[in-house]
């Protein structure tokens, strides 16, 4: 081959996607790759995820991007009718709130805008302030998640810390459970300076503590249509190691 019109240089989806774009065209096109098959480095990342820019600096060229383009990518889907939201990959949209967010009235109703804002999806609650439930609170947020058709997350962490909640192994939707496991390291929960969140939860679940976390998993998907454990202490490969037992022992009960 003595002359070509075009050589793409990478084998990712970006560069497939010109090349076909190319030969479809009628030009005549060589793709070089270096690695052995194609997407192997960025393309094969990809968390197939529509980024909105919020864990980007504020009006950053990132953050712009991803506002642009996520618009841009949202039109695309509607003009060539591609679907975009019954892939069936999406169970819920998991709103983790802030240790301020507090009980009050004002902080109900945001959650009720988060969920008109998010109207058609499933919403999961998780929170980090203790005052939902202590006392008659308890009731009043597990009625509010009921009436609201919102999931309540049972948090596992460090216990008596302000910043953290009691397990509340209850089930507020007939079609969701969801148990996020956060290790209960006291030591490092709040303290400053940590080369990353991953320290943060540096934990490590005995068989014991996951065998006690496993029975009441069991019970919670008794009422639930599908029950959904998160392993969060993602410090090295405590979480996989531990999310490895737990099927085990989940797949060993009555």
């Amino acid at each position: 081959m003595e002359k070509l019109d075009a050589v793409v240089i990478g084998a990712g989806v970006v560069g497939l996607a010109v090349a076909r774009e190319l030969a479809l065209a009628g030009r005549e096109v060589v793709i070089l790759e270096a690695e052995d098959a194609i997407g192997t480095h960025t393309s094969s990342r990809n968390s197939e995820v529509i980024h909105a820019g919020i864990y980007y600096s504020k009006n950053s060229l990132k953050a712009s991007s991803c506002v642009e383009g996520k618009e841009l990518l949202y039109d695309y889907c509607v003009s060539h009718g591609v679907p975009h939201r019954r892939s069936g990959k999406l169970i819920a949209v998991h709103f983790q709130f802030a240790p301020w967010m507090a009980y009050h009235p004002r902080n109900l109703a945001h959650i009720e805008q988060c969920q008109r804002q998010l109207e058609g999806y499933q919403l999961a609650v998780e929170f980090r302030n203790r005052t939902w439930f202590e006392g008659k609170h308890t009731a009043a947020t597990l009625d509010f998640e009921r009436h609201r058709g919102l999931v309540n997350v049972v948090v596992d962490a460090p216990a008596d810390l302000p910043n953290t909640i009691p397990s509340v192994w209850e089930v507020t939707h007939p079609d969701l459970a969801i148990v996020r496991l956060h290790g209960r390291n006291h030591a490092t929960w709040n303290l400053k300076g940590l080369s990353s969140s991953a320290e943060r939860f540096n934990y490590d679940y005995t068989t014991e503590e996951l065998l006690d976390i496993a029975e009441r998993t069991r019970e919670l998907s008794r009422q639930a249509e599908i029950t959904q454990v998160i392993f969060n202490n993602n410090y090295e490969d405590q979480g996989q190691r531990n999310g490895r037992e737990m099927i085990e022992l989940l797949a060993g009960g009555a």
